[in-house]
């Protein structure tokens, strides 16, 4: 399949994070969803319990058109006090495809279906994350999960390079400081951390 230039920067993004983030890289994983479906009004309600890897655990309702709406949006207003980069990730489109070839009963109904989540950043760029699962639902879910596990990481490299840039200064290490300002040209690609970087600050000093 053909890489976007989006693509690449996810990729190189995410060896960044990790690399920066090491045991701090926040996993986004849910064991169950409770979903209440309002057929006439197109209306979703959503409930979960998110792990948020070592941190404590958030409590997620919230409600909108569809499952990935509702827990898209319940999942930036829970979390973007603390992320606050997170309310520049706009959600755009999501597409629903299966795999024919995936079927295992007669009907045909248990193909494993494949979500493609589409945001868009502050500078208009456009993101896509997936999942491929035999419940919709879940690879719904999971490629949400996905998505805002990708730019909260972002911003967590983000602030913690800031700081390694600074102590890089403080001892003289010119290498290490070019090194970790490299790494964050190349984060800043994703989303704009202006607001973050000054609440960090603040909250610090």
């Amino acid at each position: 399949m053909y890489k976007t230039y989006q693509d690449e920067v996810v990729e190189e993004s995410i060896k960044i994070i990790k690399e920066v983030l090491l045991g701090e890289y926040v996993t986004l994983s849910v064991g169950s969803l409770s979903l209440n479906e309002n057929v006439e009004q197109e209306r979703s309600e959503v409930s979960c319990v998110v792990s948020l890897g070592g941190a404590p655990d958030v409590e997620v309702n919230g409600a909108g058109f569809g499952l990935v709406d509702a827990l898209y949006s319940a999942l930036v207003n829970k979390l973007s006090g603390e992320y606050l980069s997170l309310k520049d990730v706009r959600f755009v489109d999501f597409t629903v495809n299966i795999n024919p070839r995936s079927v295992i009963k007669k009907p045909g109904t248990d193909a494993k279906v494949f979500v493609d989540i589409m945001v868009e950043n502050s500078s208009r760029d456009y993101y896509h994350f997936s999942h491929s699962a035999r419940s919709m639902n879940t690879a719904a879910v999971l490629a949400v999960l996905k998505t805002v596990e990708y730019f909260l990481n972002c911003e967590k490299a983000i602030l913690k390079l800031s700081i390694c840039i600074k102590d890089a200064e403080a001892r003289g290490r010119i290498d290490m400081k070019d090194k970790y300002v490299n790494q964050m040209c190349t984060l800043v690609k994703n989303n704009s951390y202006v607001e973050s970087l000054r609440y960090f600050k603040n909250k610090k000093n």
